[in-house]
Parts: C-alpha cells; sequence; structure tokens
C-alpha cells in the first residue's frame, strides 16, 4: 500500500476518494439499480485541473456540530469509512447517506438491514452504496425510530458512525453491528452548509453490554413489520405508534440518480475490529443544518423540533434552574457528581444502622421523563434510579415522602450498583434536597438548600415550574387528570371536616364491607364524629359502652358509610375489617334524609384509590392514637353517666322511712324476709328464717326508689349512697353463680349495684353470699381474718419468707425467696402500655416508639411477637418496720421498696385472660379487664382484699451504667391469682 501524505494535501481525498459499486448480494432483495453514467475525474485530475477545487475542499463546510462530531466522528466519504473501520479507526469517522432501502428485522434472529446511497464529504455528488445490518436487540432500538421516520417523512437520511461495525470480508460494502453498539443519527434533512436552518434529528445510542449475538444469514426475512416499543429514545419524538403494515418485509423507494461505477478500491489490511473501551452515553442533540425550512417544519411532528416545550411535558436534557444544573436521570454517569428532579415512584421508611456510625438512611426511587419507553398511548415508565441517603440528623433525611411526590436532590454521587445507576448521598458530604406535594402544594426543603432558610421553604421559580410540570406530566401519565390533583380540590381531612360535594382524601379503619349490592358499601370511621352522620352506623365500632351524643337527632354518628362503583367495587371483597386504608377522591353527597354518605369510582377512573397503610405509616400511627383516645373518653363518660343517674335517682327518690325501733308484737305475722344485710352468719349452717334476733327490725323492701335500699346497708346512715367496689364486685359474682337457697332459705340482699341498667326491683332481689374465712371475698366491713389476698404464692417450703429488707443484703444472688410486702405502684403507671413487642427473629424488646425491628428490616410484621411486661414496686410491712426501727434504734428509718418485674411466663400465668396483642392494639375487653386488676392491686382494702401480698421472687445481677447491680423478678409459674373471677 503506497505511504499516505500528510497535512492539508490529504484533505481532498476525504471526500474525493473513488467511489465504487459493491456487488448486488444476490439474497439481499433492493430497489436500486445503479446505472453507469459520465465518468467522474480522479482525485489526482481534481487537484490538477482545478486549483481552487482545492482551497474549497480545504475549507469545506462543517455539517456536523461540535457535540455531533464528537460523537459521530468527522464525516467522510465511503471509501476512507470503510478504510477506517478496517483500520479499527471507525469511531473516529462516520458517513453520511440516504435511506433507500429498509428490510424491517423478524424473529427468530432479528437483523434490520439498511441499504444507503452515500454521500460525499462536500455533500454535491452521489458516493456508493452501502448495506449496514443490525443485529439481536440493536435492530430493534433502530428500526423503530428509523421506519416511522422513513414512511411519515421521506426521504430519510443516515449519519452513521463507524463505532462497533464490522467487516466480514475485504471486498463486501456492507458491515454488521453485532455487538449492541451502535452510534447514528436519523434526520430527514440531507446536510447543509446553512448553520442556522432549523433541523431535526433523532440519535439512537444502545451502550449495553449483553453477550454478542452470533451474526445471523443474510436471507430475507419473511414479512412482519411491527417493532417492538421497547426503545429507550422513543420518548424523544412525540409521535403516533407505527401502524401495522400488511407489505412485504422490503420497504422499497424510487431508484436513486445515476451514478458512476468506477474500479473497486479496497484495503489489503486485515479486518481486525478491537472491542470499544467505555462508552458514555449522551443525550438528545438537534442538526444545525437543513436547506429547507419548508421541510423541516414538515417533520417536526416526528422529531424533537425546537418549539417551545409543552407544559406537561418536561426537559429531558440538561437544564439550569436556581443556579444549578439538573441532568436527566437516564444521563448520569458512574462517578460523578449530579443533581436530579424526579417524581417519586417508592418510597421507605428512614431506617437507622445498628452498628457502624449509626447512620439514618432512607431509600427513595424516582423516575423522569427520560425513563419512558413507547410512544402515543403506549408510553410507561421503564426505568427509574435508586437514591439512598445517609445522616446522622433526622432534619437531613427528607420526610414526611410518598409516592407522587417530586424530589430535588443536588450534589450527589452516583455509583453503579447492580450494573445500574444509583445516586448516594453520604452523611458527610454536601448534598441537598427538596420535596414537592403536589396535592397540598407544600414545599420542604433541607437546611442547605437554597432559598430554604424562608418561611414557608421556596425554591427558584424555574424549579418551581418544574415541579409543577413534572407533577402534572406523570398524573397524566397515570391516567389521572392533573386538574384533579390541587391543593383546593383533594385536601386530606379527618371525617369531622366533611363538606357537601367536596372531593377528599382521607386515612380510616374499615369497620364492615356490604358485598351484597351492585354498589358495596363501605363503613368506616377515623373516631371523629359529624353532625350528619347517621348514628345508627355506630353499632358497627363494637363497643359495648353507650356513646353519648349532643342531643336527640339522626346525626352526630362517627361512622361513615361510602358507596364503591366500577373498578372499585370489584375490590370490595378484598378489604377486611380492622383494615386502616388510604381511601382517595371521595365525593360528600346528602341523602334523601338530608344525612352525608360518600361515593367513590367512576368509568373515567384508572387505577385503585384505596390502599392499605403500612404499620410504621404515620397516618395509620395518627389513627390508632386517636382510637386509643376515643376508647378513654367512652369508659370515662360511662363511669359519668353512671354516676349521674345513680345522682338523679338519689335525689328524686322520697325521703325514707325510718325503721321502727321498738320489737314487734309476738303475735303479729311477720313474713319471711331477707335478714340485713349486715348481719354475718356464725356458723356455716347458720341462716335467717323469719326475725332478726340482733333487735333491729328489717323493713320490707321498699321498691319506690334506691334510697331505701341502700338504708338497708349496714353502713346506710353514714356511707355515701353509691356502691362500694366491693358491693358491686359481689353483685357480679352472684350473676354469675347459681343460688344455693330459695324461698325462706335466701340470704338478705346486697346494698345498691354499681349496674344503672338494673332496676331497682331486680336489685332488691339480689342475693349475698354466705361470708366465710376463705371464701372467694368480703365486704370491706369484714375483719382482716376473713379477707384473702388478691395473688397466691405457690411457691414450696423449701424457699424461705425472707424479710423485704434483707434481700438487699443478702450474699445470695442469684437466689430464690418469698416476701411479703404491699404494692403500692405499677411501672408504667398505664395498663395501656403493659403490652410490648418482641422480635422472635433477633430475641429483642423494641422500644415503644418503635412498630418493626429496625435491626431486621422487618416492616410487615411477620417475626414480631406480642407480650406482657410491667413491675410493681413493693414496700415492707409496717411491722417490719417497726421492728428495723426498734432494733436499729433511729428514728429516721424509712420503709424499703423494691421492684419486682413481670414478663414472658411470670405475666402470663398471673394473668391467663389477658390477649397481649389485643391490648396492644387497644381493645376496649382487655384494657379494662387489666384496669379492675390495676385498682384491685393498688386498692385491695377497698376491694375486701388483704393489703399485704406474698410473692415467690428471684435475684439476679444486671450491669447498667458500668456497675452491677442486683434486679428481682417474679418466679415463673408461682404467683397466680385466688381466682379468675378477681378480673370481672
Amino acid at each position: 500500500m503506497p505511504r499516505k501524505r500528510k497535512g492539508p494535501k490529504r484533505e481532498p481525498s476525504e471526500g474525493g476518494g473513488e467511489p465504487s459499486a459493491a456487488p448486488v448480494n444476490a439474497a439481499a432483495t433492493t430497489s436500486v439499480t445503479p446505472a453507469p453514467t459520465e465518468p467522474r475525474r480522479l482525485p489526482s485530475e481534481s487537484r490538477t485541473a482545478d486549483p481552487d477545487a482545492f482551497a474549497s475542499t480545504h475549507k469545506r463546510a462543517k455539517f456536523l456540530s461540535e457535540a455531533e462530531e464528537d460523537r459521530l466522528g468527522k464525516i467522510v466519504g465511503l471509501d476512507r469509512w470503510l478504510e477506517a473501520i478496517g483500520h479499527g479507526r471507525g469511531a473516529a469517522v462516520c458517513i453520511c447517506g440516504e435511506v433507500k432501502a429498509v428490510t424491517p428485522p423478524s424473529q427468530p434472529g432479528p437483523v434490520l438491514r439498511l441499504e444507503l446511497i452515500t454521500i460525499e464529504a462536500d455533500g454535491s455528488t452521489l458516493g456508493g452504496r452501502l448495506e449496514a445490518r443490525f443485529h439481536a436487540d440493536l435492530a430493534q432500538k433502530v428500526a423503530e425510530p428509523l421506519l416511522l421516520l422513513h414512511r411519515i417523512a421521506p426521504p430519510t437520511f443516515v449519519y452513521l458512525s463507524g463505532f462497533a461495525a464490522l467487516r466480514t470480508s475485504p471486498l463486501d460494502r456492507g458491515v454488521d453491528f453485532t455487538t449492541n453498539h451502535a452510534v447514528l443519527k436519523i434526520s430527514s434533512q440531507p446536510p447543509s452548509s446553512n448553520l442556522t436552518a432549523p433541523t431535526s434529528a433523532i440519535w439512537v445510542e444502545q451502550l449495553a453490554t449483553p453477550s454478542a449475538p452470533a451474526p445471523s444469514p443474510l436471507d430475507t426475512p419473511n414479512g412482519g413489520l411491527a417493532p417492538n416499543s421497547s426503545s429507550q429514545t422513543s420518548d424523544w419524538f412525540s409521535t403516533p405508534a407505527p401502524q401495522q403494515q400488511n407489505t412485504d418485509g422490503l420497504s422499497t423507494l424510487p431508484p436513486p440518480p445515476p451514478q458512476p461505477r468506477p474500479p473497486l478500491q479496497t484495503s489489503s489490511s486485515a479486518v481486525t475490529p478491537r472491542p470499544p473501551a467505555t462508552v458514555k452515553s449522551e443525550a438528545l442533540q438537534r442538526s444545525s443544518s437543513s436547506p429547507n425550512p419548508a421541510r423541516a417544519s414538515s417533520s417536526r411532528p416526528v422529531s424533537a423540533a425546537p418549539t417551545a416545550p409543552h407544559r406537561n411535558a418536561p426537559h429531558v436534557k440538561p437544564r439550569r434552574m436556581g443556579n444549578c444544573l439538573y441532568t436527566p436521570i437516564t444521563m448520569v454517569r458512574d462517578g460523578e457528581r449530579a443533581s436530579f428532579i424526579g417524581v417519586v415512584v417508592a418510597a421507605g421508611d428512614p431506617r437507622r444502622s445498628t452498628g457502624g456510625t449509626r447512620d439514618l438512611s432512607i431509600k427513595v426511587t424516582i423516575a423522569d421523563a427520560s425513563c419512558l419507553s413507547g410512544t402515543g398511548y403506549a408510553k410507561e415508565l421503564a426505568r427509574s434510579m435508586t437514591v439512598m441517603l445517609f445522616a446522622q440528623q433526622t432534619e437531613r433525611i427528607p420526610q414526611p415522602i410518598a409516592p407522587g411526590h417530586i424530589l430535588a436532590v443536588r450534589n450527589i454521587n452516583v455509583q453503579m450498583f447492580s450494573g445500574k445507576p444509583q445516586g448516594v448521598g453520604k452523611s458527610a458530604g454536601a448534598w441537598s434536597w427538596a420535596t414537592y406535594d403536589p396535592v397540598s402544594g407544600d414545599v420542604r426543603a433541607s437546611e442547605n438548600f437554597p432559598l430554604a432558610s424562608h418561611t414557608p421553604p421556596e425554591c427558584s421559580a424555574d424549579e418551581m415550574d418544574h415541579f409543577r410540570d413534572m407533577a402534572n406530566w406523570f398524573s397524566e401519565l397515570q391516567g389521572v387528570d392533573a386538574n384533579v390533583v390541587t391543593r383546593s380540590s383533594r385536601p386530606t381531612l379527618l371525617l369531622k371536616d366533611l363538606a357537601e360535594n367536596v372531593f377528599f382524601d382521607t386515612v380510616v379503619e374499615v369497620l364492615k364491607v356490604y358485598t351484597h349490592t351492585l354498589a358495596p358499601d363501605l363503613y368506616v370511621t377515623d373516631y371523629t364524629n359529624h353532625t350528619l352522620f347517621f348514628r345508627g352506623n355506630d353499632k358497627y365500632l363494637r363497643t359495648e359502652s353507650t356513646i353519648p351524643y349532643p342531643d336527640d337527632t339522626d346525626g352526630w354518628g362517627h361512622v361513615f358509610q361510602i358507596s364503591l362503583w366500577d373498578s372499585h367495587a370489584t375490590i370490595a371483597e378484598g378489604l377486611q375489617t380492622g383494615d386502616i386504608i388510604r381511601i382517595q377522591n371521595v365525593r360528600p353527597k346528602l341523602n334523601p334524609r338530608g344525612l352525608l354518605t360518600g361515593g367513590l369510582g367512576s368509568s373515567t377512573d384508572s387505577g385503585i384509590k384505596i390502599r392499605t397503610l403500612k404499620p410504621t405509616d404515620e397516618a395509620r400511627i395518627a389513627l390508632e392514637q386517636r382510637r386509643a383516645r376515643f376508647v378513654e373518653t367512652l369508659f370515662a363518660a360511662e363511669e359519668e353517666a353512671f354516676a349521674d343517674q345513680a345522682e338523679r335517682r338519689f335525689e328524686a327518690a322520697p325521703e325514707p322511712q325510718r325503721p321502727i325501733e321498738t320489737e314487734p308484737a309476738s303475735d303479729a305475722p311477720i313474713p319471711p324476709t331477707r335478714p340485713p344485710a349486715g348481719a354475718v352468719p356464725e356458723a356455716a349452717g347458720v341462716r335467717s328464717e323469719h326475725t332478726d334476733k340482733a333487735g333491729n327490725a328489717a323493713p320490707q323492701p321498699d321498691h319506690r326508689g334506691a334510697s331505701v335500699i341502700v338504708g338497708n346497708s349496714p353502713s346506710g346512715a353514714t356511707s355515701s349512697p353509691f356502691p362500694t367496689p366491693a358491693q358491686r364486685h359481689t353483685r357480679a359474682f352472684h350473676e354469675i353463680t347459681p343460688s344455693k337457697g330459695s324461698g325462706g332459705d335466701r340470704t338478705a340482699a346486697l346494698a345498691a349495684s354499681s349496674n344503672a341498667n338494673r332496676g331497682v326491683d331486680s336489685l332488691a332481689e339480689l342475693e349475698a353470699p354466705e361470708l366465710k374465712p376463705g371464701m372467694l371475698m368480703g365486704p370491706p366491713e369484714l375483719s382482716l381474718e376473713v379477707r384473702r389476698p388478691l395473688i397466691r404464692c405457690q411457691a414450696p417450703a423449701s424457699i424461705p419468707l425472707t424479710a423485704l429488707a434483707a434481700l438487699q443484703t443478702t450474699s445470695l444472688c442469684p437466689g430464690m425467696y418469698k416476701v411479703r410486702a404491699r404494692i403500692i405502684s405499677t411501672n408504667p403507671p398505664k395498663v395501656e402500655q403493659w403490652a410490648r413487642i418482641e422480635c422472635k427473629a433477633c430475641k429483642r424488646l423494641l422500644p415503644v416508639d418503635q412498630r418493626f425491628c429496625v435491626k431486621c428490616g422487618d416492616e410487615e410484621g411477620e417475626s414480631l411477637a406480642y407480650c406482657l411486661r410491667f413491675a410493681v414496686m413493693l414496700e415492707e410491712v409496717d411491722v417490719e418496720l417497726v421492728a428495723r426501727k426498734q432494733q436499729s434504734r433511729e428514728g429516721s428509718v424509712t420503709k424499703v421498696a423494691i421492684p419486682v418485674l413481670f414478663q414472658g411466663r411470670s405475666s402470663q400465668v398471673l394473668l391467663p385472660g389477658v390477649d397481649a396483642k389485643a391490648l396492644y392494639n387497644g381493645e376496649r375487653q382487655s384494657v379494662r379487664t387489666l384496669r379492675r386488676f390495676h385498682n384491685r392491686l393498688l386498692h385491695p382494702a377497698q376491694y375486701g382484699k388483704e393489703p399485704e401480698q406474698t410473692l415467690a421472687v428471684y435475684s439476679y445481677p444486671s450491669k447498667e451504667a458500668d456497675r452491677t447491680v442486683r434486679r428481682f423478678a417474679a418466679l415463673k409459674e408461682l404467683n397466680v391469682l385466688h381466682s379468675p373471677m378477681d378480673l370481672l
């Protein structure tokens, strides 16, 4: 091969090389038959005959911009292009050609065949013919935009880089792209020297690196012109998807103008293409040449023409806003520091790592318009990007954040993770963030975000416009009208704040699902009331207490009825009682009775507006707290209502008749009656039949009011007319215990009952128990000999009874003891807090403020277990205190108090009927049961119990604050209730 000439003398040969016609492959069908024409002058003749041609070619027009030339390479003629490919320098040059025939890909082994009539570098003459073959996935990527532009706005011109091109033979005038790499530009405009002429271009770059498929045979594929819509670049122009064509597999065009057929010149160098090194993705660029503005305007619908951007189509190229350059997600590169804006597709909860620096972290998945795939109505998000943010302080983490919010992050490091780019904001980094809620219009930002110091935080005008545009674009992509997602029309409300015909979002608990109609009804509540809610639906609250209402109308209910229509009617059966859901776009309306009901769903809806919330969701936690307050309010209202009712009855009753102090006549018939409740039998077999031998005549029960019954009680003359807890407990015991007597053998009635719903007649007929030592219980007036403690100790005699003060000085630790003391307090003081969560996976008790195990990352709560955990404070009895004072002869000796822990098996044995999970969820029955136990534990004398308890405990060492202390806990299965009735 002759030595190449250097310097500017080589420049004319770049575009004036002798073109040669490639032999037509018999297997490839074409519609172009080159015809011989007037012979062209050789390059040497041109330089000799026309000196001015050298100057003109030396200063040839620049058809490509600098950015395009950096990617495509310098535009050259066909021979120079093939020669550069043969030397492995194809990425430095490109060729321009007009599309004359296209063979679409077909399965299996898709191959796109593209026949080009090349244009020389000077743009004035036509060169030779070139066949480019694209294999595998690259065929689909190139075919989609090429076929679309080729049909709509012919002729089509292709700028094809020699990067990743392979020549199978030096005699072959064609190239293959088999490594899934290609860089080309598709345009409807030919080369032009007018740099200001409008143009439109489509870049197709596939930079994935899968294994290279084997080259497909060059046989003509069958018909089938349905390209896939999986191109990553199809969103760079907004046109409808190509229609299905019933044609053969070859798209033909009119034959090209006549061209010369000079002798073939080939290179003697071997074709040894080298694999590409690192290739970087590029963004959409617009060509800068067009000789015909009219043609450019005609091609505007099929490409990204330089027109005003649509408000609902955010830019997909780098854009400077607020003194910061934001990069599209698909353009970020590994190892760089970038800023980007995206819509939140998924967001996790902030977590704190268990080791290392214990940083808080949050994982957010975002996407923007560059992540779209498909065209027209087939557009969908095909890609996304994960952003991991780490910080020491909670204020640096964007929260709350939910899908649909707009997130802007600045100065984020981009790293490759599992072959995909991922944004990482390190704890010590200078990254910043801002979020925009399209529903409420609120903007939140980190302290170091520009303009975030304003109150409320603000972003630049360009950023705010971009936030709104992206929110509208995403809502349209999801099929939701952007005008609906506004602050005024879609607020998030509590049920108490509803108004007629005002669409709203809310978080509620499902109470009942009625699916036996065409439009299923959903009964929900957030534990607030409304003046126009039907109070009859409050029966679904499953509460045993009577709910107080401010008036006697039908309103002031707590349950809202919602009818589900169309697509939402199909998911009604999937909802369960107790689910806490977020429901959107509900319309309140008045029914014929003038009360509010709701409706959800229409034929124009796309997507389900009901979503179940996780246990860690802040809205769900707020509702559960509101439910606990509602139940506590019902307890207080019930007690207050009972007290008011008893007081009204006492005040409304007439003055009771005083009993006659004289003894009745001996001949007067005395009907069988019950003895006074204060009379205590002396033996188990002694019963009162006719008279009271104590001297006080018992008057006949007067049914005119509760005051007469109160007067018959042993403390009726001095105590309050309201029943004591012991009297209420005795009445409850006799309701579940069958009477042993009948007729005249029945015992006397108790004093007034605590049941406000029971009439006076039924109260008078209650029987008093036979009060014996060792019986279930006794009234407070009984002597201490007949009272029993609330807790029974089952410890064997081998465990010694130890004074409470001696536990702190004994050398036996760990050890088992029996102690006798009073219970003066509990920790926690509220029984609702006795239920705790334990992780079965890591055997760890979760803190009170955590609802899932952060260490295990179990957000669904699959490995959680519920348990009872509380402590009681034991105080030594007075006898021990007096003995210690006498022994020490000091008047300043104080009582000893020791906490004892109940947990695990010890709490289960002590409280067998209490469900820890139900207590944790605030179930009313469990709370009431534990409150009764708590009251009896701290105030045993009011319930006829022994004030001193005997417990079996054990001591164990515990290391706290760099020192070892002695702690005490209840022994398993050795401390039980005397009777389960003590919880009634």
